[in-house]
């Protein structure tokens, strides 16, 4: 909370202490809170820059370092800087033009640590940015938790410049281990049935018990499409995770100003997971640029670069890579996410993504290494075990162009940086329109399994080579009733499959080849990546009703797309109470190729299961049925019930309350919480459809107590009939001794 005055802003902390320094001679910290994170930022002026060693280097009036001479390297060493209290945590932040190194140290009284060399942090650098924001720094002291003093470096490369510099200290160190926050920890919800399940979390409201974690934040919100993994770049040493999350936290609300934690959930190595952004996955999050909205970003607490960087990089275990693997699958089951994929789903981005990617794919490889080599290069297993956990067959049939199904001229290829490409890599050629200078071909053998009718679609992926791909490229297919070219655009599909059409193709023959000459442009980029096929004679995809779905009406429209609808002879159409479809409610047929219709159905059964079949065209050679996937759907008529079970006194004289509910069938998706003074029987509307269960209550009026009731909204849209009584009132309040009031810090 904020209250401006005349020339003055007074900042009220409550349990956290967060101020800007502009200089480095300030004093210790005058509170130390039993719990809670300091934030302190410090900005070295002109003068204190000056009080260090320069090497081949001038400071300007403006307090920028530059380098002397053309052809010389600048060097430049800090004094020691005392920090404001004691931190176990920094993040430097600077701006710079050219090739400016920085290095770190940090200690208490003369003991050092080593030197750590601070890269620019993707996930924190916002592209545009003027400043650059490096790794967060923790301490790693078998003596102390927490330093006093840091000391850093500067290497300048040819003709580079400093134009500032900060460090921002944390110390997170106070609250809870993550061995005490796994006991206090409840049982998680029992998952529906239908879907894969959610695995364990750490709520946010036990590793940061602080108000302003609990405080509802007004976040907007974007269906999930696509799932991005991270990594914090931070040290594999320091294993206090809960202090890891509860640092970056705090950096990521005070000091870069986004309302709370960027990713919507954090691992740690053993495989515990920390809830992120308020608000849920669905929440749009800050951790990927332009990608943000419509993505669900999961980081892994540590650095997976190589391990001969510096600092040097491990591979994630086994423990957190499960972890990501059980979120990605809930997740990609949840909202139907084909995680072997891409598109341009995501209403910000200019070009296609992969569905499950890394950070680092968002921009070709441009601005960050996240999430380190040694997870990127994971990315094809995360993808397939993902879909192994929640039974997802993906429907095409995929040639690598790494495979020994791809042949290719033996003359030099480029191949882009930064495991670009999918699978994590691929080759290009740059584009000529002179028959006399295409050297380059690659061609793909098309060995399909059976008979029939298939698509072939062609990867492009989105890398940057400092150029724009072709507008022209020309695929040459041999099929079964000859050979044909299709000319592809490849600069308006990057970072998506595009499809080149159906073609017959027998067992025994199918090419497809590509050179780099083209009758558009040249010096542009030609992509030979990987390719795939399915079979389309014909195909089925069920859309409504959703798999997991529930329904309070027992009158639904089924609706589902049928690829070749003309190589169809019968449609039918089944609904069961078992998946193996002995007991069915609907069997009805089609002489034709139906894709829509109606049933009322005779009362609310809890789960029926449904699919399509269709009979082939004898024409088309085949003679089996083609079966769709299986889809769950259920009724729920019943509303839910909930109550507010908790209200607890805090000393500045708000309130934390919690909530709970309870539906045998859908669950419950959302609560709605009034509240009335005590002695009037009106009841205000305070929180709407939150999905949270537990928030900060500030009363308006502080001298009068108040009531609380809760209503229930299930995942089937059935609410809960409103409480006649309170089901809780301040005068049942619990007193939370632990909080303390901070004094006030002026600025």
């Amino acid at each position: 909370m904020y209250w401006k005055q005349v020339g003055v802003t007074t900042i009220l902390l409550l349990m956290i202490g967060v101020a800007a320094w502009t200089s480095s001679t300030v004093n210790e910290a005058t509170a130390d809170p039993a719990t809670g994170v300091l934030v302190e930022t410090m900005q070295l002026t002109r003068t204190e820059l000056a009080s260090g060693q320069l090497e081949n280097l001038v400071l300007d009036e403006a307090g920028a370092l530059l380098v002397t001479d053309e052809g010389v390297n600048g060097r430049y060493h800090s004094p020691t800087i005392r920090a404001p209290f004691g931190f176990n945590a920094v993040v430097p932040r600077w701006r710079t033009d050219g090739q400016v190194e920085l290095y770190v140290r940090t200690g208490s009284g003369s003991a050092w640590s080593d030197w750590y060399d601070v890269h620019a942090h993707g996930d924190w650098t916002l592209p545009g940015a003027a400043r650059q924001v490096g790794d967060m720094i923790f301490v790693n002291d078998q003596e102390s938790l927490t330093h006093t003093h840091l000391q850093f470096a500067l290497e300048f490369e040819g003709q580079a410049a400093l134009h500032g510099i900060e460090f921002t200290f944390i110390d997170s160190s106070r609250g809870p281990t993550t061995a005490e926050l796994l006991a206090r920890q409840p049982a998680q919800p029992t998952p529906d049935a239908d879907g894969y399940s959610k695995p364990a979390v750490i709520g946010r409201n036990l590793w940061c018990d602080e108000p302003a974690c609990l405080d509802p934040v007004s976040f907007p919100y974007h269906p999930v499409s696509h799932l991005i993994l991270h990594h914090t770049a931070t040290s594999n040493a320091h294993q206090d995770w809960a202090a890891i999350v509860r640092a970056i936290w705090g950096y990521h609300t005070f000091s870069l100003n986004w309302g709370d934690v960027g990713y919507h959930y954090l691992v740690d190595m053993h495989g515990h997971i920390y809830e992120g952004r308020q608000g849920g996955d669905d929440v749009v999050g800050v951790h990927a640029g332009p990608a943000n909205t419509g993505s669900m970003g999961v980081a892994m607490l540590g650095t997976f670069s190589l391990p001969t960087d510096n600092p040097p990089g491990m591979a994630p275990p086994a423990p957190m890579l499960n972890a990501v693997a059980e979120l990605f699958a809930w997740k990609a089951d949840q909202r139907q996410i084909d995680v072997f994929d891409a598109s341009h789903a995501l209403p910000n981005m200019n070009w296609g993504l992969p569905h499950l990617m890394s950070h680092r794919e968002v921009f070709g490889g441009r601005g960050t290494a996240c999430p380190g080599d040694q997870a990127h290069t994971l990315l094809p297993w995360l993808r397939q075990e993902v879909a192994n956990r929640i039974g997802f067959e993906n429907p095409y049939i995929h040639i690598d162009e790494l495979s020994s199904q791809f042949n290719m001229s033996s003359t030099f290829w480029y191949v882009p940086e930064f495991g670009c490409g999918n699978n994590g890599h691929a080759f290009y050629a740059w584009s000529v329109m002179d028959p006399a200078q295409s050297y380059h071909w690659g061609e793909w053998t098309l060995n399909v399994p059976e008979n029939g009718r298939y698509e072939i679609q062609v990867h492009i992926p989105y890398c940057f080579t400092g150029a724009a791909e072709t507008i022209g490229a020309r695929y040459t297919i041999t099929h079964a009733h000859g050979s044909g070219q299709v000319v592809v655009n490849q600069d308006a599909l990057v970072g998506q499959w595009a499809s080149l059409g159906d073609f017959d193709f027998t067992s025994e023959q199918g090419k497809l080849r590509l050179t780099n000459l083209t009758g558009t442009d040249e010096n542009r980029g030609v992509w030979f990546d990987a390719i795939r096929l399915r079979m389309v004679s014909p195909g089925i995809a069920l859309q409504s009703p959703a798999t997991g779905s529930w329904h309070n009406q027992l009158s639904l429209d089924f609706g589902w797309q049928i690829s070749n609808p003309g190589a169809v002879n019968q449609t039918r159409w089944q609904v069961a109470t078992d998946s193996g479809f002995a007991d069915l409610l609907v069997d009805t047929v089609w002489d034709t190729a139906v894709t829509h219709t109606n049933h009322t159905f005779d009362q609310p059964y809890p789960q029926l299961y449904w699919r399509v079949l269709l009979t082939p065209d004898p024409l088309t050679g085949l003679t089996e049925p083609v079966i769709s996937s299986v889809r769950t759907f259920g009724f729920d008529q019943t509303p839910p019930e909930s109550a507010v079970d908790g209200v607890y006194a805090l000393l500045n004289g708000r309130y934390i309350l919690t909530w709970g509910g309870q539906d045998d069938l859908s669950g419950v998706a959302s609560y709605h919480i009034d509240y009335r003074p005590l002695d009037e029987t009106e009841w205000t509307r305070w929180l709407t459809a939150t999905t949270a269960t537990a928030a900060g209550f500030n009363p308006p009026q502080p001298d009068q107590h108040y009531a609380f009731r809760s209503q229930a909204i299930d995942r089937a849209g059935n609410v809960e009939p409103p409480h006649s009584q309170p089901d809780i009132t301040t005068e049942q309040a619990i007193l939370l001794p632990h909080a303390i009031m901070l004094p006030i810090v002026q600025k």
